[in-house]
């Protein structure tokens, strides 16, 4: 499902005059950084090498390895299973030697489908799967919120239950506020899979678009030291679990391309809006349509970040603490007492600013 940071992209089809830049016979289908041409099959050839490469250079993934793949039905997760799916399916030596779990976090509910409507792609997931001969599991993302709900009760009340206290919870929330949760909720469940079916790898679909709009935000959110971990091609481990991100060095628009030349129907939806994050998204595309560069620029600039971690963790986000950080308040010195009639008037002037700036947000 398209989330803020992976909004549909559809390619414009145009026609391209000169041949395709590998093969040099065929007209080109695609073109890519303004200038690139390739054809349908070289297009194929490029996109599927590319992603292979990015596993087998790293050897992050270890022969008949069983991995967690995160499949969340939009085009990113849609791309990443179908090159696992034929990599798989292979005869020749370079066959892809993996055991992927396809796992979905549910957010279907979150979403403006009827009842009806969602039992249907759930099917049509399982049936796809199946055809496939992949594992499927689903778990819903109000799962988080069962040992919230009465032991009690039913399972089908209790799954009630927790769906609706998602519900009243992000929608109390704000924009900001809800894609983090989200985020922070859809993380914890697949931890929870990947030590469930005894996998120490996980598979994200991050494409390198969305790479780069997660570290703009994460600079105006003031977590700029998070961004090595978040946009690293391996992760730090979780308790021994590793984000994987195949996609890293894909653009949204080669993955829209990928889809569209073969034929792939991923779930779309129209993305969160008012949020920093979407703001952020709007401003890094309309960026990418003027000067192509962009989200590489993005994120080779944001590489070269780096800060002093300590091994622990944030017990709600699981992102590492920078040790020995400097306290926020100012030295006793450079504090200037304020008259006791005027202190009211200042705290009041402080509420306001942070209200408004937390509206803002």
């Amino acid at each position: 499902m398209c989330d803020i940071d992976e909004a549909p992209v559809l390619p414009e089809r145009r026609v391209v005059a000169h041949m395709c830049l590998k093969c040099r016979e065929e007209s080109s289908a695609v073109l890519l950084r303004g200038r690139d041409g390739y054809c349908r099959k070289c297009f194929d050839f490029y996109f599927v090498h590319k992603f292979r490469s990015q596993l087998g250079k790293t050897r992050a993934i270890e022969w008949d390895e069983r991995v967690l793949v995160a499949y969340s039905g939009g085009p990113s997760s849609t791309a990443m299973l179908h090159m696992i799916h034929v990599g798989r399916t292979e005869t020749h030596k370079s066959r892809l030697r993996i055991e992927p779990i396809i796992f979905f976090v549910d957010e279907l509910v979150l979403t403006p489908l009827l009842p009806e409507q969602r039992a249907a792609v759930r099917e049509d997931m399982q049936a796809s799967m199946v055809a496939r001969h992949l594992p499927f599991f689903t778990v819903p993302l109000a799962d988080v919120y069962l040992s919230r709900t009465d032991p009690a009760l039913p399972a089908p009340a209790r799954a009630a239950a927790a769906e609706a206290l998602l519900c009243s919870t992000l929608a109390a929330a704000r924009p900001t506020a809800r894609d983090d949760l989200r985020a922070l909720m859809r993380k914890e469940l697949l931890l929870q899979a990947a030590r469930r079916y005894g996998c120490t790898k996980i598979l994200v679909a991050d494409s390198g678009s969305l790479l780069a709009i997660r570290a703009l935000s994460n600079v105006a959110l003031g977590r700029g030291a998070d961004i090595p971990d978040d946009i690293a091609f391996v992760s730090a481990p979780i308790d021994g679990i590793t984000f994987i991100r195949p996609l890293k060095e894909f653009t949204a628009r080669e993955i829209g391309f990928y889809n569209a030349l073969t034929r792939l129907q991923p779930l779309c939806f129209a993305p969160s809006e008012g949020s920093i994050g979407a703001l952020t998204r709007t401003f890094v595309t309309s960026l990418e349509t003027e000067f192509c560069s962009t989200v590489t620029t993005v994120c080779r600039t944001v590489e070269k970040i780096a800060c002093e971690k300590s091994d622990e963790r944030c017990a709600l986000c699981q992102s590492l603490i920078q040790p020995n950080l400097p306290s926020p308040t100012p030295p006793a010195a450079s504090r200037v007492p304020l008259p006791a009639t005027a202190a009211p008037a200042a705290v009041t002037t402080v509420s306001l600013s942070l209200a408004a700036a937390a509206a803002a947000a």
